[in-house]
């Protein structure tokens, strides 16, 4: 026989699933740690309630006590086993204990070990509990937003949102000569009615603060346009590897998406990324794949605003992911515009635009073929950039009459569907335009949040009927 030889842990834990069988449950932990922890075979055990659905105790029996109930540790056999012959296991079959400690809703339990003592809580099906809270919310049709200076948040507001919560903090950049991390929250408050504002850079913020501060004030939907230089076409490689060795890089702010989702656990989160964060790099496979892990379904698209009555061949990454059981689906496609945007864009700003045909920035953009020209025969508007105002080589403008003219701030807006009552007067020119090249297409994110407004109606109407809060998902 072989004598094997382990040292004893101060405390261990193991999840288990709870076993359902003729309309009953139990409890059954069987492990080769039982016996480390003072529970051998056959030594006396009580129960005892923590709380109502908060767990119960399991702990050695003090000899010579008159307790009322007495159970005991287990062992059985299994011969064709070569390891592990012998197990010892526990039950908890106790109606009363059960139905005190455990909640119905609750499919697994935590199990945590210490010497003579186990204690068994529940680990809640949080997808039905916010199922639950979303059928009877006074408002299901709320949204906590991420990183946004408000146009995605208004747009959300114009689809019939409420906009309860925000993350916003703009980074500090190397060129910057004042402190500008308000900028964004700035624009959204000038804009967007909120109840919760968190002006913390997201990978530092308390997923504990963020729960005690909203409590009073869930949000149904999380919307989020995390940072993407990192995964841009813009960006150059060796930008990137600079901005990563000295920890500027964004890179990693898809794992504070994911810490605030998994904490959150809102019943709907919507993602807008450029097309690199899912076709270039694996984070968005990276992304998918958790929010599967945590219980949602997730649907994608790559959608070129010129497909849905867009003029702005802004084409983005859009990811929703789901806790409801009903389906969801992306707004419709439409013919693409064949008729030059000249006239009704356009030329209204003419007289507005500056000249800037001999500066040295159009010059190289004629030349490498990067500037993004709008004429008189453009049926679409390229897509504009963060850097817009800063007049790089890759920037937007207008050629007209052998000229090369720079758009208006109030041009911008209009070719991404932003509307007049958007207002960018909180912050200087240079700021607005990065706001609005760092914007979603308004005319497709507002059609996509009625989307998922319909989908949240759906699920609503659905909750009348007595089947649904049994429906799987």
């Amino acid at each position: 026989m072989i004598s094997l030889k382990v040292s004893v842990p101060q405390s261990a834990s193991k999840r288990i699933t709870i076993t359902q069988y003729d309309n009953k449950r139990k409890i059954q932990v069987s492990t080769n740690l039982f016996p480390l922890c003072g529970f051998e075979r056959g030594v006396p055990v009580i129960e005892t309630a923590i709380g109502q659905d908060k767990g119960y105790i399991v702990e050695l029996a003090t000899p010579g006590i008159p307790y009322n109930k007495v159970k005991r540790i287990y062992e059985r056999s299994y011969k064709s086993r070569r390891s592990n012959p012998l197990e010892t296991y526990f039950e908890t079959t106790s109606k009363k204990i059960l139905d005190n400690c455990i909640p119905k809703m609750a499919k697994m339990v935590h199990v945590t070990l210490v010497y003579g003592k186990m204690i068994v809580v529940p680990i809640l099906d949080y997808a039905q509990e916010q199922l639950s809270k979303l059928a009877r919310a006074i408002n299901p049709f709320t949204v906590f937003s991420a990183c946004t200076a408000g146009v995605d948040a208004h747009a959300a507001m114009s689809a019939g949102f409420e906009i309860n919560s925000v993350i916003e903090w703009r980074p500090q950049e190397s060129r910057d000569k004042t402190d500008k991390t308000e900028t964004g929250i700035m624009s959204l408050l000038s804009n967007v009615p909120v109840k919760h504002i968190f002006n913390e850079d997201i990978t530092y913020i308390s997923t504990d603060y963020i729960k005690w501060a909203t409590k009073k004030n869930p949000s149904s939907v999380f919307i989020l346009s995390l940072q993407c230089d990192e995964v841009s076409i813009v960006k150059s490689k060796s930008l990137k590897d600079v901005s990563f060795d000295n920890m500027d890089s964004s890179l990693d702010m898809v794992i504070d998406g994911i810490r605030i989702v998994e904490a959150m656990r809102f019943p709907v989160v919507v993602l807008e990324q450029v097309t690199g964060f899912a076709t270039t790099s694996d984070l968005g496979k990276v992304w998918d794949l958790r929010l599967r892990k945590l219980g949602y379904k997730t649907h994608s698209l790559i959608a070129d605003p010129r497909d849905y009555n867009g003029i702005t061949s802004r084409k983005r990454f859009f990811h929703v992911a789901t806790l409801l059981p009903n389906q969801f689906y992306f707004p419709e496609q439409s013919p693409r515009n064949n008729t030059p945007i000249w006239d009704k864009y356009i030329k209204p700003h003419l007289n507005k635009m500056r000249v800037i045909t001999n500066t040295s920035s159009v010059k190289k953009g004629l030349a490498d073929g990067r500037l993004r020209i709008i004429n008189e025969q453009s049926t679409y508007s390229n897509s504009i950039l963060k850097s817009q105002n800063r007049q790089a080589k890759d920037s937007l403008v207008v050629e007209h009459n052998g000229e090369i003219l720079f758009p208006n701030e109030e041009l911008l807006k209009e070719l991404m569907g932003i509307p007049e009552s958007f207002t960018l007067d909180a912050n200087n020119r240079e700021i607005s335009t990065e706001i609005i090249g760092q914007s979603v297409d308004y005319p497709f994110y507002k059609s996509l949040m009625e989307q998922v407004k319909i989908h949240i109606t759906e699920f609503i109407e659905s909750t009348k009927s007595p089947h649904l809060m049994n429906s799987s998902f």
